[in-house]
């Protein structure tokens, strides 16, 4: 995808090592870049931006858009997927690092709703 090779967009594949039948395959895409992805949706203001409906996934473009140039910047290539089931129980982000997955979810609000603390 020419968007993926000019560093345009982020290509979040899913996270699986045997593949079974439960498991979401679609990746996700997000922009590189969060003043692109603010201004094609006609958000002017950051305030704006983070309290309307998009809040919460222009904050998770952030943090993925942040956790894929921290190992380019140091010549590696980072290893950054999403695991998520055909049901809906979903992880963000996993960072595959020295041999270890990091399970990360991103959230805007300072204080999680009840239910996302009992997954």
């Amino acid at each position: 995808m020419v968007l993926e090779a000019t560093c345009q967009v982020i290509i979040l594949r899913p996270y699986f090592r045997n593949v079974g039948k439960r498991l979401v395959k679609t990746p996700k895409v997000y922009f590189a870049d969060v003043g692109t992805l603010c201004y094609l949706a006609g958000l002017k203001d950051a305030k704006h931006a983070m309290s309307g409906p998009m809040g919460g996934a222009i904050f998770e473009t952030a943090v993925v858009g942040e956790m894929a140039r921290r190992p380019s910047g140091r010549g590696e290539q980072p290893q950054l997927y999403f695991w998520r089931t055909s049901t809906g129980v979903e992880v963000d982000l996993v960072v595959e690092t020295a041999g270890k997955l990091i399970p990360i979810e991103v959230k805007s609000s300072a204080t999680p709703a009840e239910g996302l603390l009992s997954r």
